[in-house]
């Protein structure tokens, strides 16, 4: 009764020893750094350049008479909707909200 105890169970396949999905994750955090250091290096100096504001001056719009006053009679037309609309709502609304409130006296 003394003999040891041995573990005869079949190991599963797939099984894989303990801790290699840390030393796994940690492999790919470094080759992600690996990449990352690779492909992030300095910029040429042409390219900084080229993209300054002052290198290129901004287009105006082109926009004559027509189209501002097609604009304004848009905005205008908006705001006669919305002063309508508040004016309805408005009337649907209870005039007081406080009539429960009183206190009739005899």
């Amino acid at each position: 009764m003394n003999e040891p105890v041995q573990d005869k169970t079949p190991k599963p396949a797939g099984l894989v020893p303990k801790n290699v999905q840390s030393w796994l994750v940690i492999g790919l955090a470094v080759l992600m750094v690996l990449i990352m250091w690779l492909t992030g290096g300095k910029k040429p100096q042409s390219a900084a350049k080229s993209t300054s504001p002052a290198a290129q001056p901004e287009t105006p719009l082109e926009v004559n008479q027509t189209k501002i006053n097609e604009l304004q009679n848009r905005i205008e037309e908006f705001q006669r909707r919305q002063e309508l609309l508040l004016a309805l709502r408005a009337d649907r609304q209870p005039r007081s909200v406080h009539f429960h409130r009183r206190i009739v006296q005899a």
